[in-house]
């Protein structure tokens, strides 16, 4: 469609701090205010709604997100916006899976540095792109050995 913007944020796992990284979720729910954030503070912005995928979710963390994004917005920031976030089965929804598509592309982009030919299909369509840290990404230090941090599946 042409009315779609992409929206994504890169995290460099080496300048990430260690307790964000160890707890997946909370990684999760920190890097997304980013992207939602400016949507929220726009002028005119009464309404959002943010459609997740299940699996980027522990069961166990399911409302935690949406907590975590009411009070970003709504205490921290005071926007009176009503949010309403929908947890969706990637099989059972072609916009959560055109979503994996871009991350997957995003994730290829960054990490591995090919599948510019796919990256190139979304590019003109990229409206919002962070990398996270800004003062740090894709930055090398001496205590950067050969394998990067993962985040932990628990």
């Amino acid at each position: 469609s042409k009315n779609i913007n992409i929206r994504y944020i890169v995290a460099d796992l080496w300048h990430t701090d260690k307790a964000l990284i160890d707890d997946e979720n909370v990684l999760y729910n920190f890097l997304l205010q980013f992207l939602i954030v400016p949507v929220a503070k726009r002028e005119g912005v009464d309404q959002l709604e943010i459609n997740i995928d299940k699996r980027t979710i522990k069961l166990e963390s399911v409302n935690s997100f949406r907590d975590y994004i009411k009070i970003k917005l709504k205490g921290e920031l005071g926007l009176k916006v009503d949010i309403k976030v929908n947890y969706y089965e990637s099989h059972n929804s072609y916009l959560i899976q055109a979503a994996d598509f871009v991350a997957n592309t995003v994730n290829s982009y960054y990490e591995y540095h090919n599948n510019q030919y796919c990256y190139q299909l979304i590019e003109h369509k990229v409206h919002h792109r962070e990398l996270f840290p800004k003062s740090k990404f894709g930055s090398i230090t001496q205590e950067i050995l050969t394998i990067p941090p993962t985040v932990s599946k628990k």
